[in-house]
């Protein structure tokens, strides 16, 4: 498998795998962590790490904003390192907007 399908097969797991952890930190802010099956700890870079914004607006209604470290969906991340990474939207995202 060449590395771009792999990338891509990743991607798609990361919806149907259920998270590895899950660090709820308000009402308004968790991270999601999925690691590899090879991931030896939480300072191994091959986490998948998604930070869930959540945002209450004026009728109400909430807004879950998903971000990812550099805006890449990719397995390349410390999950020790979550607080401190720049997130942004994925390239999907911003493609299609």
């Amino acid at each position: 498998m060449n590395p771009t399908n792999t990338a891509l097969m990743l991607a798609l797991l990361s919806e149907q795998t259920t998270p590895t952890i899950v660090e709820e930190l308000s009402d308004n802010l968790m991270y999601v962590g999925y690691c590899l099956p090879t991931t030896t700890g939480y300072d191994d870079p091959t986490w998948l790490i998604r930070r869930v914004k959540k945002t209450i607006n004026e009728d109400g209604s909430s807004l879950q904003t998903i971000m990812y470290p550099d805006g890449e969906r990719r397995y390349n991340q410390k999950w020790s390192d979550r607080a401190e990474l720049v997130y942004g939207h994925s390239g999907e995202w911003r493609r299609n907007s």
